[in-house]
């Protein structure tokens, strides 16, 4: 089992909606977990609390991995758009995690620690 490592964790120095971070020099992953705590009631505004992006044979793979819209949540991964349909937008804490593996491109969507969706 790989050890696993904290060296990317985010992290936001303000409290504002347009505060941003960036990690850079990620190894090639074969799997992941993203995980973090979501609360907004903005219902006008699609959102995107996670966008990365890569190099592949030398291209810029812009969005290799998206979360966005808040209000349906949308989940792409290497070009794969797969809607999610479940919404974080209501004021509250909400906590949302994916994992993806790249054996056989499995992911599972959790939302408050339950699963919503494969």
């Amino acid at each position: 089992m790989a050890e696993l490592c904290f060296a990317y964790d985010l992290s936001f120095p303000h409290r504002v909606a347009t505060s941003s971070s960036s990690v850079s020099n990620i190894p090639d992953m074969q799997a992941f977990t993203i995980a973090f705590w979501l609360r907004t009631d903005d219902t006008e505004n699609p959102g995107t609390p996670l966008s990365y992006s890569n190099v592949v044979e030398g291209k810029l793979q812009d969005n290799a991995l998206v979360i966005q819209d808040y209000g349906a949540f949308e989940l792409h991964i290497n070009n794969e758009k797969l809607f999610i349909g479940t919404s974080a937008n209501d004021g509250k804490w909400n906590h949302v995690a994916v994992t993806w593996d790249s054996n056989g491109g499995k992911w599972i969507f959790y939302k408050n620690g339950q699963e919503v969706k494969r």
